[in-house]
């Protein structure tokens, strides 16, 4: 157990030793998915990863072809979330199902628009 708290003592958070701007440039080179799992480490990292704008995520567009996952836990933008176009899913009626209940699972509070 002495172990475990003496290694919990020496863990360091990388995003504290760079300057802001240098963040910047990092986050820049990262696909968005990753930027998002970056931000969901904690709270510290989401309010330190920059560039990230919470508007862009007003408008969801799913494509059944590209992405046929969705996380099972509401992605850190749900609050933002008002409208949710789904593409390519006319061939397959039980993946839209799915996605639709993990949507309302997901508890979007401004959602109002589901198109096609």
């Amino acid at each position: 157990m002495t172990l475990m708290s003496s290694q919990k003592d020496k863990r360091i958070d990388p995003l504290v030793h760079f300057p802001q701007e240098i963040l910047s440039v990092i986050f820049d080179k990262l696909l968005i998915r990753d930027a998002i799992e970056c931000v969901r480490v904690c709270k510290a990292w989401y309010n330190r990863v920059p560039g990230l704008s919470r508007t862009p995520w007003k408008k969801m567009l799913l494509d059944c072809k590209k992405q046929n996952e969705l996380p099972s836990c509401p992605p850190i933008f749900n609050d933002y979330i008002q409208s949710i176009a789904f593409f390519n899913y006319d061939d397959d009626v039980n993946t839209l199902f799915n996605h639709l209940n993990l949507i309302i699972s997901w508890d979007c509070p401004q959602l109002t628009k589901l198109c096609k």
